[in-house]
């Protein structure tokens, strides 16, 4: 198995091929498709045999991403986020109490995010709906902003935790307690 430092090299040379790939699709001429309950819209578009290869090798890179050599919190009380480290950006796991993932999120401020008194504004934070479910650990892989999005997506992807739903809004928080909708 590959150690985490050489699977972050691998995603990040990865990741820079792929944004290289990119370079050339003009989006102006790409048709837009409104997203329903949303004010954007997605981007559709057919990729070249080399953005397929290219994603098929992020996607297998993840795959060897080892959730026990990553740093782990317990979420047991308001303070907890202070364990988390200062102005980092990351991929964070959310474990259930039995170990199993059930979602995974991303954060430009990672103690910001799971500060209570931080940076969201809704009435339920990340904290609270983990204190509530009661048994909660949280894991991450700091990673540099601009590849946030790409990773988070490829691992919700392969790993298809219970509480995201991809193709759909995300709610204020990032997970609720309860049966799962969608």
């Amino acid at each position: 198995m590959k150690s985490l430092t050489e699977i972050q090299d691998e995603v990040l040379k990865t990741v820079a091929a792929l944004q290289e790939a990119l370079k050339e699709l003009d989006l102006s001429t790409v048709p837009r498709v409104p997203l329903p309950h949303r004010t954007s819209s997605a981007i559709y578009f057919v990729c070249d045999n080399e953005v397929i290869k290219i994603l098929a090798n992020l996607r297998e890179a993840l795959k060897e991403l080892d959730f026990s050599a990553l740093p782990r919190v317990p979420i047991d009380d308001w303070e907890c986020w202070e364990q988390l480290p200062l102005r980092t950006s990351a991929i964070y796991f959310v474990f259930d109490n039995e170990g199993e993932l059930f979602y995974i999120g991303k954060s430009v401020n990672l103690r910001g995010r799971w500060n209570p008194r931080g940076l969201m504004t809704t009435e339920h934070t990340c904290l609270q709906s983990a204190l509530d479910a009661g048994g909660v650990s949280l894991a991450w892989w700091s990673l540099p902003k601009m590849v946030l999005t790409v990773v988070e997506d490829a691992l919700i992807r392969f790993h298809s935790p219970p509480r995201n739903i991809v193709g759909v809004e995300r709610a204020t928080t990032p997970f609720a307690i309860g049966p799962r909708k969608g």
